[in-house]
């Protein structure tokens, strides 16, 4: 935490030279977690002036709030071939940090599907906890056809998609005549 001001002294006398030193002081929590009425112990203050001899620090706690630290993170997108297990998920933090010592704990999670096709991939359970305004930014899970490197040899097998009438795409056959005219595809 930064802290803005220690505070203005009270109570000090018109003419008196009196001042707070903070060149040393510190403000402590006690504890880190987000919320409103924390208590803070500000330690190191002292009272410099010829005057400030008749003059005491009185309570040093006061009350603050602790926000939570806005982060973003975003989905890598990922791809993967038809059928096969999807791989890890996984994100990168594009705005804000981390403070030492704290962890992400859940997994991203997809739109549930197995066709060919853009899947996005959600948040799921990703948390920081609720010292963190988390903000998601997705991705994609791509599922495509898996790139053949067999160049038709045999023992492969070739798929590729085909139309309801059992035709590739872009080819239908062409009807014949009682006299074989117009045999062929098209």
């Amino acid at each position: 935490a930064t802290i803005s001001s220690y505070g203005t002294l009270v109570g000090v006398w018109t003419g008196h030279n009196v001042a707070l030193d903070t060149t040393i002081a510190s403000a402590i929590f006690d504890t880190s977690t987000v919320g409103a009425s924390k208590t803070v112990t500000v330690t190191g203050l002292a009272l410099r002036g010829a005057d400030s001899i008749g003059y005491s620090i009185a309570d040093q706690t006061t009350t603050a709030a602790i926000m939570a630290k806005a982060l973003t993170v975003t989905a890598d997108a990922k791809t993967k071939v038809l059928a096969a297990a999807d791989p890890a998920f996984t994100h990168q933090v594009t705005s804000g940090s981390l403070v030492t010592g704290d962890s992400f704990s859940g997994a991203l999670t997809r739109l549930a599907g197995e066709t060919v096709g853009a899947y996005p991939i959600q948040q799921g359970t990703l948390t920081l906890g609720p010292n963190y305004m988390l903000t998601f930014v997705g991705a994609n899970l791509s599922i495509v056809y898996s790139i053949g490197a067999c160049l038709g040899q045999s023992g492969h097998t070739i798929l590729q998609p085909i139309n309801a009438d059992g035709q590739p795409p872009g080819r239908a056959l062409v009807a014949v005549d009682s006299v074989g005219a117009g045999v062929g595809e098209r």
